[in-house]
């Protein structure tokens, strides 16, 4: 997390100009109606970044966990948010002006470094977001979907992030589809669960891989 690299007197200072609020699960914090005038921190528990259908149907753009933060790419015009920021947990969200953030970044070098990694972190998340909503088949988006979390994760053995249902919601499909597919993948020796972890075979994804390149 960004602010654990910073000193009593900046930690203080920052404090000083946060303003922290908590929302319950499922609370509306932000909407495309509204202005982004704050970086925002997640402080406890995670909040999801949602599309809607015109039938109502929810896209998951991303889920935001403690430590993580959004807005930076708004904040600084003050533009409208271009998704509906929703409590995924109840959770404590800080927000700082712009203003705060440039000072702190002045302040502490490390905070300004890891702000910038994280942005570009985000950057890779989304841009493997639309390239999984322009693939055709839902088990080639799972296929994708997989291989993105191991190379962020850099390992191949991990919890699934996500529940089926939100894994679904952020593929544009239904959790029985999903489910059938995971079945399906497994079927195939793209993975085996060990426990409650996946173990990806890297064989077969770094071929798919391949083949969608």
């Amino acid at each position: 997390m960004m602010i654990d690299f910073l000193n009593e007197s900046e930690m203080e200072f920052l404090n000083k100009n946060m303003i922290v609020k908590e929302y319950k699960k499922g609370e509306q914090i932000y909407t495309p109606l509204n202005i982004c005038k704050y970086l925002s921190f997640v402080l406890g528990g995670s909040v999801r970044l949602v599309k809607y259908s015109t039938d109502g149907r929810e896209q998951i753009v991303a889920i935001l966990k403690k430590g993580a933060f959004f807005g930076e790419a708004l904040v600084f015009e003050q533009l409208h948010y271009p998704v509906y920021v929703i409590a995924d947990k109840d959770c404590k969200i800080g927000n700082i002006t712009k203003d705060t953030l440039i000072q702190i970044s002045s302040m502490n070098k490390k905070f300004m470094e890891v702000f910038l990694s994280e942005i570009t972190t985000k950057i890779f998340i989304l841009n493997n977001q639309i390239e999984i909503l322009s693939l055709k088949t839902v088990k080639d988006k799972l296929i994708k979907f997989l291989y993105n979390h191991y190379e962020l994760k850099k390992t191949h053995i991990f919890k699934l992030p996500y529940t089926k249902q939100k894994i679904a919601n952020m593929i544009g499909s239904s959790r029985e589809v999903v489910s059938r597919n995971f079945k399906e993948l497994e079927e195939e020796g793209a993975f085996h669960y060990d426990k409650d972890k996946i173990v990806l075979n890297l064989d077969y994804f770094n071929e798919k891989m391949y083949n969608f390149s």
